[in-house]
């Protein structure tokens, strides 16, 4: 078909292949303006560096509407400004996206429950390397059972205040509890 029939809203399916040399850096929000351009696949062929936001992240790597199929052992750097509010399943998320290791540059406001803050930061195939500083929220119900030594785990991802929202019981060896 012409040019006109395939700039419309409903036959941009267009396969594409990005193939920048290996280990060069390229950016979420470009990749994700281009995921968003066809309803076929784009693929980023080779390892590369990634860099953006957590928005612009999951724009690129997991929102289907503008995702990009990427090698699997992509560098990620998330580069939101410090203290930025990061929800533990975003940080995961991406961080599953990649056998690469996925890094968070500035100290962030990180919140989750316990199961999803160690998905995050602790263990697992989705774990980012945060700065160090963070400040951390465990978001689990009131009521709700935690482990001391999950908690101590995640502590230990920070330099940064962990705080725990609700009234929870925490239960472990007296060492645990008190660390």
């Amino acid at each position: 078909g012409s040019l006109t029939d395939k700039t419309g809203a409903t036959d941009n399916a267009y396969t594409i292949t990005v193939t920048d040399t290996a280990d060069s850096t390229l950016t979420a929000a470009n990749l994700s303006t281009l995921g968003g351009k066809t309803s076929a696949a784009v693929t980023v062929t080779n390892d590369h560096t990634i860099i953006g936001t957590a928005s612009e992240l999951t724009a690129a790597l997991i929102t289907d509407d503008t995702k990009v199929l990427n090698n699997g052992g992509d560098t990620i750097t998330v580069s939101d400004d410090a203290a930025t509010a990061l929800n533990a399943t975003t940080l995961s998320a991406i961080g599953g996206e990649t056998t690469g290791t996925v890094t968070v540059t500035s100290n962030q406001v990180i919140s989750g429950s316990t199961s999803e803050l160690t998905a995050a930061l602790v263990s697992g195939n989705s774990v980012v390397v945060n700065k160090g500083g963070d400040t951390i929220t465990v978001t689990d119900n009131a009521n709700d059972t935690l482990q001391a030594s999950d908690l101590a785990a995640i502590g230990l991802k920070t330099g940064g205040v962990v705080t725990v929202s609700e009234a929870v019981l925490i239960t472990g060896t007296q060492a645990q509890v008190e660390d």
